[in-house]
């Protein structure tokens, strides 16, 4: 992904320490990658340098407020609506830079909330796996958890378990975030940028599915297409 590059019809712009993916009719970001850290800030400037085609003015964010608990997904019975779905235009999320479909995804290492031990993706052999990067200070991406959340609870005695990415700075938002929400899968804080770089997510928020012997399936999956495949590969739940 770089300048100039196109994304449903818009020209991929980078400004200001945000990467601005794709626009609305209003001009609205609809995924962004937001620098909030003097961190943030070094790694955009080193690995996007500037000189855009398309100008896009940084909007003023303000502090995240703590989300309510909620599902963001259709909440019928997705069985009901798969005819639809299938008809939707496929996703232009940009995903992953560097992983494809049918390879298999760097080690992973993360921690249940409040617990020590590690786990990694190995662990979940023979379960339909997420790997889920966000950030608290993208409000997509919170709608996201949400969404990933109220899946997690219906399918997990099906097969189905995530992992969390957290893109970043302060544990303390992160913390706030999953207990609002229920968070209860493990966690990795990725300050250091480390994770990011080496699955090569360009967007937030990215939901890279995996299947049950650790080959990645899609590059990225929203939480509402998430909801058709694991009634067609678990069974519907009510």
């Amino acid at each position: 992904m770089q300048n100039g590059d196109k994304v449903e019809g818009e020209v991929v712009a980078f400004k200001n320490g945000m990467i601005v993916i794709a626009k609305d009719s209003g001009g609205k970001a609809l995924y962004s990658l937001d620098a909030f850290s003097t961190a943030d800030q070094t790694y955009l400037s080193e690995k996007f340098p500037t000189g855009n085609k398309r100008e896009s003015a940084r909007t003023t964010k303000t502090a995240t407020p703590a989300p309510k608990p909620g599902p963001s997904v259709e909440t019928a019975a997705p069985t009901t609506k798969k005819t639809a779905a299938q008809n939707q235009r496929p996703s232009t999320h940009p995903g992953l830079s560097k992983l494809r479909q049918g390879s298999m995804g760097p080690e992973l290492k993360a921690r249940p909330q409040g617990k020590s031990e590690w786990v990694s993706q190995r662990d979940f052999h023979g379960k339909l796996l997420v790997v889920q990067f966000w950030s608290t200070s993208v409000p997509q991406s919170i709608e996201e958890v949400k969404g990933l959340a109220y899946l997690h609870r219906k399918y997990q005695d099906r097969g189905f378990e995530l992992m969390g990415v957290a893109m970043d700075s302060s544990r303390r938002r992160v913390n706030n975030v999953e207990e609002a929400i229920g968070v209860n899968w493990p966690m990795r804080m990725d300050e250091d940028r480390v994770t990011i770089q080496e699955w090569g997510v360009t967007a937030l928020p990215t939901n890279v599915l995996i299947d049950q012997n650790g080959v990645i399936l899609r590059e990225h999956i929203s939480a509402r297409e998430l909801q058709y495949l694991l009634a067609e590969r678990l069974g519907p739940v009510k």
